[in-house]
C-alpha cells in the first residue's frame, strides 16, 4: 500500500506554530512550510490560538509542529484529552487546543505534538545550524508517523 493511499482515507492538519521574528521559535512555521505532501493540509499560527479549535476538529488527525528549549534533537507525543494544562486564554498550549477540540467539536479527533529542539530565540528571522539539523531529524518523525496513520 503506498503511504498516499493511507492519507488519502485520513483526513490531516499539519500546524506550525512559532514566531518568525525569533529565530529558532520560527521552527513549526518553517517545518510546515517546508513539507512537501499535498494529501494534507497546512496552517501557520506565531502563537497557539483557542480559535482554531473549530477548524482543526473538522479533521481526523491535527499535528501540531513547535520549537522546544527542552526536547532532544526533535521528539513525538500523541496528545490525549487529559493534556489541559489550565486557563484557556492566557498562555494556552497545542495540547489544550487540542483537548478542547475534542472535548467539544469532535472526540475522535487525533493529536500529535512534534517539539523540534531550538538554540536560539533572540530576534532574527535565521534558523541556528544546530536547529536546522533538527529539523530535518523532524521530517523523519512525520514521514514514520504518517506511514502508520
Amino acid at each position: 500500500m503506498s503511504l498516499n493511499f493511507l492519507m488519502d482515507k485520513k483526513k490531516i492538519l499539519l500546524v506550525g506554530v512559532g514566531n518568525e521574528l525569533r529565530k529558532d521559535d520560527a521552527l513549526g512555521p518553517e517545518f510546515v512550510r517546508r513539507f512537501d505532501n499535498k494529501n494534507l493540509d497546512k496552517l501557520c499560527l506565531d502563537f497557539p490560538d483557542i480559535q482554531i479549535a473549530e477548524k482543526i476538529a473538522q479533521y481526523d488527525v491535527v499535528i501540531f509542529v513547535d520549537a522546544s528549549t527542552s526536547a532532544d534533537e526533535c521528539v513525538i507525543y500523541e496528545l490525549s484529552e487529559k493534556s489541559v494544562s489550565g486557563a484557556l486564554s492566557h498562555g494556552i498550549s497545542c495540547k489544550d487546543i487540542f483537548s478542547f477540540a475534542k472535548a467539544m467539536y469532535n472526540p475522535k479527533l487525533v493529536g500529535f505534538l512534534i517539539e523540534i529542539r531550538g538554540y536560539d530565540f533572540d530576534y532574527g528571522n535565521q534558523i541556528s545550524q544546530e536547529a536546522e539539523r533538527n529539523l530535518k531529524r523532524a521530517y523523519e518523525l512525520l514521514k514514520d508517523l504518517l506511514a502508520r496513520l
